[in-house]
């Protein structure tokens, strides 16, 4: 696989930030943007919220589920997603992946992990185990280079709905995942990524728990850069430095191959479309003001305790002054405005897995419920989008350089 670049991973250790929604969101616009490359999202979540977006929404997947159900209770087979391929959900990825490092850990003796380090040979094929949810005819509003490899709560690794957490029970043995092993897991699945010929983009989600998940961990070292949505408000952030602190334990130990590349700012009111101190866009002055504050503090983390894990570090200024002058571009190339998408945009998206970047101005009928998509609403929300994808990519265009 051609990697276009860098692997993001939307993270946060609390519910509710907004990452699932701006994986989804940012992929299915870098995808209708760059219809030449493969975009592939990788569920890693237990409950699988984006897998569910991608194919169609909860209750799409909730009806076929049900039906299924019935066709099993009449004794007949129920209706499988049709792909040309073998479907592996992310948690069979893992769970191949792992015995194959254990029967060459067999085969390779005492030094079998300090090698595979370095050099191994999969048989884990990531790419050609992914479900393309408008071919396969789950989500026609999802752009046609979009794949997915589904979280193992929402299919079965037969292609068919899933209606029970079955893969539980293999994640329970992941608990005690040590280091060398997630670092094994992690070259294995992106070697596979790599053999593959096509041109690809991935985003991964993940959960938002206190205390990461071994599959949110795999994430880290998977990937390349983290992206943190989190909510302007002085609670939330507290939430952070506890992330923070066990991030860079986790780079210290070399597990964590990613860094901090951008924090959003996310669900805040728009008050006008002009740029303001903080960002884009003006917010409230009170949201300002706290954003404001909450800059100074995350310029103090990156400066003073975890520089190693962010990845605009080199841009801080070592400085005496408390309020952190000549910080401004550190914080400018770390930070990001995200509007609070309305519920008439964000409700009938999450509800049907309609991407912004597909949906139109009018009547939208979602569920016996209409919503009305205003065109200015609609353009605001896709710019904020592509405001978004215009900094990573502003990102990886300078780590080239």
């Amino acid at each position: 696989m051609v990697l276009t670049r860098d692997i993001h991973v939307f993270a946060s250790h609390k519910g509710g930030t907004g990452k699932t929604q701006l994986c989804f969101q940012t992929a299915s616009q870098y995808a209708q943007d760059h219809p030449e490359v493969n975009v592939l999202l990788i569920d890693t979540t237990e409950l699988g919220d984006l897998s569910k977006r991608c194919l169609g929404g909860p209750a799409t997947l909730e009806a076929l589920q049900n039906a299924n159900l019935e066709a099993a209770n009449r004794g007949e087979q129920g209706k499988q997603i049709q792909t040309a391929n073998e479907v592996l959900t992310f948690f069979d990825i893992v769970n191949k992946a792992s015995i194959q490092q254990q029967e060459e850990q067999q085969q390779g003796g005492l030094f079998s992990n300090f090698t595979s380090l370095f050099r191994r040979k999969t048989q884990v094929d990531v790419c050609n185990s992914a479900i393309r949810p408008r071919e396969c005819g789950m989500n026609d509003m999802l752009p046609e280079n979009v794949y997915l490899i589904a979280a193992g709560s929402t299919i079965s690794s037969t292609g068919s709905t899933n209606n029970n957490m079955s893969n539980m029970g293999i994640m329970e043995g992941y608990n005690q995942r040590s280091r060398d092993e997630t670092i094994l897991l992690a070259n294995t699945i992106r070697e596979s990524l790599e053999k593959d010929h096509r041109s690809w983009k991935v985003y991964i989600d993940t959960d938002g728990d206190r205390h990461p998940s071994p599959n949110t961990r795999l994430a880290y070292a998977l990937a390349d850069r983290c992206l943190v949505p989190i909510a302007a408000d002085m609670s939330d952030f507290q939430r952070l430095e506890p992330m923070f602190e066990l991030m860079n334990n986790l780079n210290a130990q070399g597990e964590m191959k990613c860094k901090i590349s951008l924090l959003l700012w996310n669900k805040l009111q728009l008050y006008k479309k002009e740029p303001s101190t903080i960002g884009d866009f003006t917010t409230p002055k009170v949201t300002t003001d706290t954003i404001t504050a909450l800059n100074t503090k995350l310029t103090n983390i990156a400066k003073n305790k975890y520089p190693s894990i962010f990845s605009h570090s080199s841009n801080l200024v070592v400085s005496n002054n408390s309020n952190n002058s000549g910080n401004g571009d550190f914080i400018k190339a770390s930070t990001i405005l995200v509007r609070d998408f309305p519920d008439t945009l964000s409700i009938p998206s999450n509800a049907k897995g309609i991407p912004f970047c597909s949906m139109k101005s009018g009547t939208l009928r979602v569920d016996g419920v209409d919503f009305k998509i205003g065109k200015d609403q609609l353009e605001s929300c896709n710019e904020n989008v592509k405001e978004i994808l215009a900094k990573l990519e502003k990102m990886e265009l300078d780590y080239d350089l």
